[in-house]
């Protein structure tokens, strides 16, 4: 079994290179359904997006305290593979939707100590996600807390070409990018690319 870590491309959207997406191949894409983010698409665009990518790219739908209905829609449509949690959802919610939609749940929380991590480890979701304090800032927070974690999860916030080599000693499951494959909120080809070759070479 592979022990490269996987690789997430966040916020995908209707404009994004979806052909070159498929070609690349990450493990994963994260289609964004909060109303603040400068990445939200909506079920239609998410629907058109899911349908042209390659089927072994699994989707994540990325919610904030979204309404159940508008979760269970988007799995009945099988427009999403897993559900990435970032609001308030305590463990009785996750519980929930782990036995309403038996789909995989990542649950993501904003790191700035130890106790932050303690609390995650307590999760019943299937998988974790730590990011910075404030999601999608782009900023990284102290790996430290992070590097007896024996938990598959996701490591986000501020990861780039410059510190992947960091993120990647540390053995997370995945890599999740949103921003630093970007250039003025756009997709970036290249910058896709030299982080899967970075990934992958």
């Amino acid at each position: 079994m592979s022990t490269l870590s996987k690789i997430k491309f966040c916020g995908i959207q209707p404009t994004s290179d979806l052909n070159f997406i498929n070609q690349l191949a990450p493990d994963y894409i994260g289609l964004v359904f909060a109303q603040n983010s400068q990445r939200v698409v909506n079920f239609e665009a998410a629907q058109r997006i899911s349908q042209q990518l390659h089927r072994k790219i699994l989707k994540v739908g990325v919610f904030v305290d979204a309404p159940k209905n508008l979760i269970a829609s988007l799995v009945e449509e099988k427009v999403i593979d897993l559900i990435q949690l970032h609001g308030h959802e305590n463990e009785a919610v996750i519980n929930d939707y782990k036995q309403s939609f038996k789909l995989p749940i990542i649950k993501a929380f904003g790191i700035q100590n130890q106790t932050d991590v303690l609390k995650a480890l307590h999760s019943p979701a299937d998988y974790l996600l730590f990011d910075y304090k404030q999601a999608g800032s782009g900023q990284c927070f102290d790996w430290r807390y992070i590097q007896n974690v024996n938990r598959k999860y996701f490591l986000a916030g501020g990861i780039n070409r410059n510190n992947l080599k960091q993120a990647l000693a540390l053995k997370p499951y995945a890599i999740d990018l949103s921003s630093a494959i970007e250039t003025n909120g756009i997709k970036d080809n290249q910058k896709m690319q030299t982080i899967i070759n970075q990934l992958r070479g």
